[in-house]
């Protein structure tokens, strides 16, 4: 099905305002509801989601940004054909509990709001593969969060989150785990089992310590660990054979936890503003000859 462009502008009586466009993707070169694959709905400021936008009845791709939206209807769950569904920068607070019946929805991007709390039915979107939600207000994130078996990317950074639920290790998936600036000062031990996992970013929190079931994630290659608390690393992080970029920058580590032949590929280390002797930082790059160090 060949997909094709078309700008069309917005009726007063439908969407209550004048002067706008929408961007729409059909698969032919009509306006007809039925065919309309996509629609970009951007910097329109409903304030309220008109209703009459139920009726694009096979829609794939919504884009809400910037609306002033202060919350989704009930009936946003009615729109089956859904694979996308972007909606950052509005006054969101929480989710409709229909959310769970959009079953073929692949991508949900709702960073800037001030959404403190996730319905447990979000777990039901069994397609999900990107779960954006920075730049929110969480402090936790549902338990449910751990059935969302085919997501390979989720990005919760700027919230007030300070722990995450042990069923995180569920996601099987899971490729991209993005946590920065938020509160957290532990990690369940279930996140050595994200086994596909290959970027982990927990810069700016309040972490002191790591679990060695962290030497678990075989497949990582980027760790950020700048700006915590961390005094002492786990001799665990050595068995992160794939590491290429660790950085540790602006923590209270005294030494460094390697021996000869430990992180072969590691590409880039960054220790920059921890308290590590002088004799510790030469015996750090002898250990490591391949790498570029920061100290």
């Amino acid at each position: 099905m060949i997909r094709l462009l078309l700008l069309f502008f917005v009726s007063i009586s439908i969407f209550s305002c004048s002067n706008k466009s929408l961007n729409s993707k059909s698969s032919d070169h009509q306006n007809s509801k039925d065919t309309v694959l996509s629609l970009d709905l951007t910097n329109i400021n409903f304030g309220l989601l008109p209703d009459s936008i139920r009726l694009y009845t096979q829609l794939e791709d919504l884009y809400l940004v910037n609306n002033n939206l202060n919350a989704l209807p009930d009936w946003i769950g009615d729109m089956k054909s859904l694979k996308n569904l972007v909606i950052s920068n509005n006054n969101l607070k929480t989710l409709p509990e229909s959310i769970n019946e959009l079953t073929n929805l692949e991508g949900l991007f709702i960073i800037d709001n001030p959404i403190f709390y996730l319905p447990e039915t979000i777990g039901d979107l069994s397609q999900l593969k990107e779960l954006l939600l920075s730049r929110n207000e969480l402090s936790k994130l549902p338990n449910s969060i751990g059935n969302l078996h085919n997501l390979s990317k989720l990005g919760v950074g700027g919230n007030l989150l300070t722990t995450l639920p042990e069923t995180i290790g569920e996601l099987s998936k899971l490729e991209g785990l993005y946590l920065r600036e938020n509160l957290i000062d532990s990690l369940p031990i279930s996140i050595g089992n994200l086994g596909h996992l290959k970027e982990l970013n927990l810069y700016h929190n309040n972490l002191k310590k790591l679990p060695e079931s962290i030497g678990n994630l075989a497949n990582l290659e980027m760790l950020y660990l700048n700006k915590n608390k961390f005094e002492y690393l786990p001799s665990a992080l050595a068995k992160l054979t794939n590491l290429k970029i660790l950085e540790l920058h602006d923590n209270m580590l005294k030494v460094f936890p390697v021996n000869h032949n430990d992180f072969e590929k590691l590409e880039e280390l960054t220790l920059v503003r921890n308290p590590i002797s002088a004799k510790e930082k030469e015996s750090i790059i002898v250990k490591l000859p391949n790498c570029k160090i920061k100290l």
